[in-house]
């Protein structure tokens, strides 16, 4: 397959809030938090006597309140953050090598190897160096939805050959 030509892209806030939803959403930190929280309340009801019917509510409103309260706020503070130099026009271009992007900021190339996976967004592809660190390229910056599919196909297709390299390297060491 040939690699993708050339793109380029200006991100905006909602490249970065739809980025931050999805963060939060797969968060183990703060489903822990909100599973402890939801057990600290019940407990503490059940020791104090309370009906088995209030346990089961205040557990539940307790994580749901905690959940809306991080979908909310989260993204809110990411936005009031003022990001004058992330927010600026990106190119991006894909090869055998890794991927190259440049920004008035500089100059960066990524091997294949330092990402994790390919993930989806509502407006744009997200390709994750971990859980929390991304490369985020809306949508747009591609003319048509094929042109977007063969570059997410040529990327996921880089990262698994480069990880299955790494294995392969891993097991010949062994």
């Amino acid at each position: 397959m040939n690699p993708p030509p050339e793109i380029r892209f200006t991100l905006n806030r909602l490249d970065l809030l739809d980025w931050t939803w999805g963060y939060v959403l797969r968060s183990r930190v703060l489903l822990a938090m909100s599973l402890l929280s939801a057990g600290f309340v019940t407990w503490t009801s059940h020791r104090a006597g309370r009906p088995p019917a209030f346990l089961v509510t205040s557990a539940l409103l307790t994580f749901v309140g905690e959940w809306a309260g991080f979908l909310i706020l989260i993204p809110l503070m990411a936005l009031a953050r003022r990001h004058p130099k992330f927010l600026g026009e990106a190119t991006v271009r894909a090869d055998d090598a890794g991927l190259h992007a440049s920004s008035h900021r500089g100059q960066s190339t990524v091997t294949w190897g330092t990402f994790e996976r390919v993930r989806h967004g509502r407006r744009g592809m997200f390709l994750c160096l971990t859980s929390s660190q991304g490369i985020v390229i809306p949508h747009r910056a591609f003319p048509r939805d094929d042109d977007r599919r063969a570059f997410e196909a040529f990327c996921a297709g880089r990262i698994a050959r480069a990880q299955d390299e790494a294995k392969a390297g891993d097991a010949a060491m062994r």
